[in-house]
């Protein structure tokens, strides 16, 4: 016992006196020195760097959960290290930057983002402190806080991400910057600071035609730091800010005049960009009134439409064509100031008409449009159909019900007229197949069964939302859809004549739509059906029954109506003989 007391009290004046500590050494070399052949030192093995509550810079330890050794130095402990580990990858620190708005006078609540992300098989640990982040370039403002603010673990392959606010007053502008370093991790990034926005006038303040592209208009803006959601531009012209420039640029879409207004970001009073935009509605877009061109009898009036406030022009001609592409034929008196065209002794009931503007912005301008039976089929989309039905008088004014305006009946997907044999088409008298004869003029004509009538159910794709072979519409023409008699009717107003009454000498009913009650744009008159089963006349005056193309099994869709209803969705059998009203193609 004495010798132990002895070696101690050995050791511990080697201690005190010579500030060394050799084991199994009497030159030690370092603070501590233990030579052994046979062993080695271990040192303090825990279950993770978390079990280690008050970590000091120097420490190492042995992490049982990861199997290796640690460091700790300024709130980080190191990578693992170990004899059988692959060399560990290092974290990445990527600065997000400033977020919020930076003026000379700074507003509490701005912060600086930075990401760590551990690309490591292994957790890290971290502990976030208000003194990573350093600011320069600008005086006045002070990081302080952060968050995370506490050890945090990043674990194999995720990434966390710090938060440092920001506050104080900035002592001037210019740019300012964040630096992020933190244990050999750095990233850095900048924030301009701005004075008070200001925003000059527009470069211009254009008049220009519909559907013309406007010259970019350009405000220069001076300390902003972006814009906000404009305001008042005309459809189809757009706002966009880069370089301290904002350019507005595009091709509007409708008409007037605009007054527009752009938020500009930044600091100071709140400014906005505003100018003007007058949009001219050219006759080359716009859309004539139902009621401003119309048809009486013979005579086409009502092209005043003010065009000359609309365009700018001093003047405007109109010529006619019975076709879409012409040849077109002048009006007389043309050229037009502002007065009505008209012009008379037509004898088709459907005209094509074009505009074309004289002087003024939009000069040369046209537009085309449809006298007669165009109505709409979809919301903004008009389609013409035949003025009469297939078998009818054209002669008669298709607007006005009469003997001679009901036309055929025909059996669905049936040619018709100049095809040898085909019983199954009644052209006003029974089993004329040759050509359109001559409309009765009075009594219950065509009353009465018809000889030869087929049941045969015509193959499908007869007709179709194309033209078929067997189309007995006129060139240029085919049967419409169902979809297309079901737009006629959801789209326009509808409007009656006559009474409707269940006779088969009632000639005076019929149905009319247009853009209102008043105004007739196309007229189907109540002529009934034949029969399916012997080809016997039925409901005329009472019901209109059209065609469509379209297929439903061994039947095909119509369009009916009554004194009350009015129905698209319903079907017949297609030997029935309808009425049928041809649509452009």
């Amino acid at each position: 016992m004495k010798k132990l007391l002895f070696s101690v009290a050995i050791f511990a004046t080697s201690l005190v006196g010579f500030s060394q500590v050799g084991i199994n050494t009497k030159t030690p070399e370092g603070a501590l020195d233990i030579v052994s052949d046979k062993s080695g030192v271990i040192v303090p093995r825990v279950a993770n760097t978390a079990a280690v509550t008050a970590p000091v810079n120097g420490m190492i330890i042995y992490d049982i959960s990861s199997n290796c050794f640690k460091g700790y130095e300024n709130g980080i402990w190191s990578d693992c290290f170990s004899a059988s580990a692959t060399p560990a990858s290092t974290i990445v620190a990527v600065c997000t930057g400033f977020t919020g708005t930076y003026c000379t006078s700074l507003l509490s609540g701005t912060t600086y983002v930075v990401t760590l992300t551990n690309n490591d098989f292994a957790s890290k640990q971290v502990t976030p402190l208000t003194s990573d982040l350093t600011l320069s370039g600008i005086t006045g403002a002070t990081v302080t806080a952060v968050s995370p603010s506490v050890l945090t673990t990043i674990n194999a392959g995720a990434s966390i991400v710090i938060t440092y606010t920001i506050e104080g007053t900035l002592a001037g502008t210019g740019t300012l910057t964040g630096t992020f370093a933190k244990q050999g991790l750095t990233c850095s990034s900048n924030v301009t600071v701005g004075g008070s926005r200001s925003v000059a006038a527009a470069s211009s303040s254009p008049t220009i035609c519909l559907g013309s592209a406007l010259t970019a208009i350009t405000h220069a803006t001076t300390n902003a730091q972006g814009i906000g959601t404009a305001s008042g531009l005309p459809a189809g012209v757009t706002a966009a800010w880069a370089s301290n420039t904002i350019t507005i640029s595009g091709t509007p879409s409708v008409s007037g005049t605009f007054n527009y207004s752009i938020p500009i970001n930044g600091c100071g009073a709140a400014v906005n960009a505003t100018g003007t935009i007058t949009v001219l509605a050219s006759p080359g877009n716009y859309t004539l009134p139902a009621t401003a061109v119309t048809r009486t009898g013979s005579n086409i009036t009502g092209f005043t439409a003010n065009w000359t406030a609309l365009s700018g022009a001093t003047g405007y001609t109109v010529e006619y064509s019975t076709t879409a592409s012409g040849p077109w034929t002048a009006f007389p008196s043309n050229p037009y100031a502002g007065t009505s065209a008209s012009i008379t002794g037509l004898s088709a009931i459907s005209y094509h008409f074009r505009i074309t503007s004289i002087g003024g912005t939009c000069a040369g301008a046209q537009a085309i449009g449809v006298v007669g039976c165009a109505v709409l089929v979809a919301p903004g989309v008009t389609k013409e159909f035949l003025c009469h039905n297939l078998g009818a008088d054209t002669s008669l004014d298709p607007h006005v019900p009469v003997v001679g305006l009901q036309g055929a009946y025909i059996q669905w997907g049936r040619r018709g007229p100049n095809t040898t044999g085909d019983s199954r088409v009644d052209w006003q008298t029974a089993g004329n197949t040759a050509n359109f004869a001559a409309a009765p003029t009075s009594g219950n004509a065509n009353a009465a069964a018809i000889s030869g009538w087929s049941l045969a159910t015509a193959a499908n794709g007869s007709w179709g939302a194309t033209k078929t072979a067997n189309d007995p519409c006129p060139s240029g023409y085919r049967v419409p859809t169902s979809a297309e008699w079901t737009g006629v009717k959801d789209n326009n107003t509808a409007s009656r004549t006559g009474t409707f009454a269940n006779s088969n000498t009632e000639y005076g009913s019929a149905m009319h739509y247009g853009p209102n009650a008043s105004t007739k744009l196309l007229t189907l008159p109540a002529a009934g059906l034949r029969y399916n089963t012997n080809g016997t006349l039925n409901a005329r005056g009472v019901n209109g029954i059209y065609w469509s193309s379209t297929e439903t099994g061994t039947d095909a869709f119509r369009l009916s109506f009554s004194s009350s209803i009015v129905n698209s969705a319903n079907s017949l059998n297609r030997p029935y003989g309808l009425s049928l009203r041809c649509i452009a193609e």
